[in-house]
């Protein structure tokens, strides 16, 4: 996948999140919980990775970067495209279920 296919498959995960909106507040919440737990586990899976080789080989890829700052194994960089992996919404749909 290069990165306009990543941007693209961002652009309809976010499409889809909005639509989570749309469902009950139940199911909303389950949904969000769902997501959150997978969520926290690729997290918690690049943290293993960059423990085990370091972060410096795997910043250079755009894609793998965002990730890395969407679950804070390294600070935000003023040079980070923000429209990539929209940070700040994932984040606040993970704090703030539906």
């Amino acid at each position: 996948m290069d990165d306009a296919e990543a941007r693209s498959l961002v652009e309809r995960t976010e499409a889809a999140l909005a639509r989570l909106d749309g469902l009950s507040p139940d199911a909303a919440e389950v949904a969000v919980e769902a997501l959150g737990s997978l969520v926290t586990l690729y997290g918690e899976a690049l943290m293993r990775i960059a423990a085990a080789f370091g972060v410096e080989g795997l910043t250079a890829d755009e894609l793998v970067r965002h990730l890395l700052v969407l679950h804070e194994i390294i600070p935000e960089s003023p040079n980070d495209d923000p429209s990539f992996i929209p940070v700040e919404s994932i984040a606040v749909r993970r704090r703030s279920p539906a």
